[in-house]
């Protein structure tokens, strides 16, 4: 496995019970990432209401940050998740 390396407020991919979320990273220490994820909500990503963070040891990819769907809130991303 190839491991991918990330630096505090890049957006990147992470796995949580088999699943996917992107998130940025707020923390790094001791080899964790501290990500900040969002949840998916029709067809594109949100931010959840409440913040969810945790820390991950694995970061799956980085990417480029997600672009705006609508006003409401709703973002989607150029790579595939």
């Amino acid at each position: 496995m190839n491991v991918t390396v990330a630096d505090v407020g890049s957006y990147v991919v992470v796995e949580y019970d088999d699943i996917h979320y992107p998130g940025v990273v707020e923390s790094y220490t001791a080899g964790e990432y501290l990500v900040n994820v969002m949840e998916p909500c029709r067809g594109g990503w949100r931010w959840p209401r409440h913040r969810d963070s945790l820390w991950y040891k694995n970061i799956i990819k980085t990417m480029p940050p997600p672009a705006p769907a609508n006003s409401r809130g709703l973002f989607v991303f150029s790579d595939n998740i």
